[in-house]
């Protein structure tokens, strides 16, 4: 299992957010969307690699220090 990383914003952050905002109840939907955006924050998402941790691992490989089988597993994870 991949580990989490918490306090990221993704995609349901911002749209619930959003729909806080967007929805006409607002005494009642303004809170309760808020808190789902806090909550979807809070929790994070899967860590994975980043573009830039791919360009370092091409420059690793392009040192020497990894192989390319190593390199090809750093950009499966990367890729998904």
């Amino acid at each position: 299992m991949a580990k989490e990383q918490t306090n990221t914003i993704k995609f349901s952050t911002i749209m619930y957010f959003a729909l806080g905002l967007i929805i006409p109840l607002w005494p009642i939907t303004l809170p309760f969307f808020w808190w789902l955006a806090y909550k979807s924050y809070k929790k994070g998402s899967e860590a994975g690699h980043s573009l830039t941790d791919l360009k370092n691992a091409k420059d690793l490989l392009e040192a020497g220090a990894i192989n390319q089988k190593e390199f090809d597993a750093i950009k499966e994870k990367a890729l998904g």
